[in-house]
């Protein structure tokens, strides 16, 4: 977890002229719950060097003592990607919805309790959005953008994607809003008649 958190932070600790190990003492301690919580659930979402991931290990292995509701959570979890969101259509205590920056389509609603209360219209927020079978959830892990700094996101973004269509050397993602490329096609969860066991 440790090279994995590094890796998610180095180059802007490296910016700001300081080591990841000072990061504690620099943001708050929920500012970097959050960030090492997006490394954490990163290393969940990735395959490994060796094409394994932690997550089907895990299931395939001690599976059987997780309910069905987490089981399927770590399932949408290790199919998720962490994407820019706007905020919209807020029912406090309840649900949102969340409009993907990157990817585009149609706004997504989510049950969430806790974050209906706190976020607002047009709020800009970095999470997962996780299919479950009620619908769907955002991950354990919120980053929050004012607006300013999430259009700096965006047009990052596209001045990356964009040197990638004109590079003929470089790979592009088999999709430019995916910023992790293909995913691996996978089964959805249960047997074939649909049930998680």
């Amino acid at each position: 977890m440790a090279s994995t958190f590094h890796h998610h932070v180095a180059a802007a600790c490296e910016g700001a002229g300081m080591e990841s190990s000072d990061l504690p003492a620099v943001i708050d301690e929920h500012a970097f719950s959050a960030v090492w919580g997006s490394a954490f659930e990163d290393l969940l979402a990735r395959d490994q060097p060796d094409g394994r991931n932690i997550v089907d290990d895990y299931l395939k292995r001690r599976g059987w003592k997780e309910s069905v509701p987490t089981r399927e959570y770590m399932i949408g979890l290790r199919r998720s990607v962490l994407s820019l969101y706007e905020v919209s259509d807020v029912v406090p205590g309840e649900s949102l919805a969340l409009r993907d920056l990157v990817r585009g389509g149609d706004p997504v609603r989510v049950t969430e309790r806790s974050g209906s209360r706190s976020l607002h219209q047009w709020d800009r927020i970095a999470t997962r959005v996780i299919p479950v079978r009620a619908g769907a959830v955002i991950s354990g892990t919120l980053l929050f953008f004012d607006h300013e700094s999430s259009e700096e996101i965006l047009a990052s973004l596209e001045h990356i994607y964009g040197a990638l269509d004109t590079d003929s050397d470089v790979d592009a993602p088999a999709d430019p809003r995916d910023p992790l490329g293909p995913r691996d096609p996978r089964p959805e969860p249960g047997n074939s008649a649909g049930v998680i066991a």
